[in-house]
């Protein structure tokens, strides 16, 4: 993922300048940098499990969104073309992509918030675990010589 946000940023073939895609990018990086700190520093510190859960979960209901988009407009654009429709207007092309993303979030976020907390719940304590009590000590005590 980290790679093709990346990636993401040079590509301006579509309009020849930024685009809202550039934007939706930029919250894809946003939500996976967050989700990941969460994780690796295991903050917060008493629902840092939950706290990456929804980061991810939004993260992946942007990608879902993503190819719908991409799926509806490589569809529905050439047909249009063929049958004269479009004409060299880009309005449609966009309402495609929000169409198709939003759809994707109006159905996605309530199913996260509904489902996400059983799952979560299931979690298994070891994972749960905090960062200090993961971390090997750097140092062993020598047993006492008497």
């Amino acid at each position: 993922m980290l790679g093709v946000v990346v990636t993401s940023f040079s590509l301006y073939n579509l309009t020849g300048r930024l685009s809202p895609f550039h934007g939706a990018a930029l919250i894809s990086a946003i939500t996976i940098a967050v989700g990941m700190w969460t994780v690796l520093r295991r903050r917060p510190r008493v629902n840092w499990i939950e706290a990456h859960a929804t980061w991810m979960a939004w993260s992946y209901l942007g990608l879902c969104g993503a190819a719908v988009a991409e799926s509806l407009t490589r569809v529905a654009m050439p047909v249009l073309q063929r049958q004269g429709v479009l004409d060299g207007r880009w309005g449609l092309f966009w309402t495609l992509v929000a169409v198709g993303s939003a759809s994707v979030f109006i159905v996605g976020g309530p199913m996260i918030r509904r489902k996400l907390p059983a799952s979560v719940a299931k979690t298994p304590a070891a994972m749960r675990a905090e960062r200090e009590a993961l971390e090997p000590t750097t140092h062993r005590e020598e047993p006492e010589l008497a």
